[in-house]
C-alpha cells in the first residue's frame, strides 16, 4: 500500500547549533526567504540545519549555488 521511505544521501548544511534559541532566528529567516529548512539533532544535542535532500551530488551542488546567490552560506554534505 505504501512505498518505501527514501532518504536521499545529499543535502546542504546551513549550520550547527547547540540550542533552539540559536537555531530559531536562522530557521525563521530561511522560511521568510521561501526555503524549507529542517533540523536533525545528534546524540549530543547538536542541531544541524539543512535545506534540501538530493539523490545526486550534482543536484545538491546546484542547490548550493542557488543558496549562495541568496547569501546563504552552506556546504554540500552526505547525511
Amino acid at each position: 500500500m505504501f512505498g518505501d521511505v527514501q532518504k536521499p544521501p545529499y543535502s546542504n548544511l546551513i549550520g550547527a547549533f547547540t540550542s533552539d534559541a540559536e537555531l530559531a532566528p536562522v530557521y525563521n529567516r530561511l522560511r521568510q526567504q521561501g526555503y524549507y529548512p529542517y533540523a536533525i539533532t545528534n546524540g549530543q544535542g547538536i542541531k544541524y540545519l539543512f535545506i534540501g535532500a538530493f539523490s545526486k551530488i550534482d543536484d545538491a551542488r546546484t542547490n548550493g549555488r542557488r543558496l549562495n546567490a541568496d547569501n546563504i552560506q552552506n556546504r554540500v554534505v552526505s547525511r
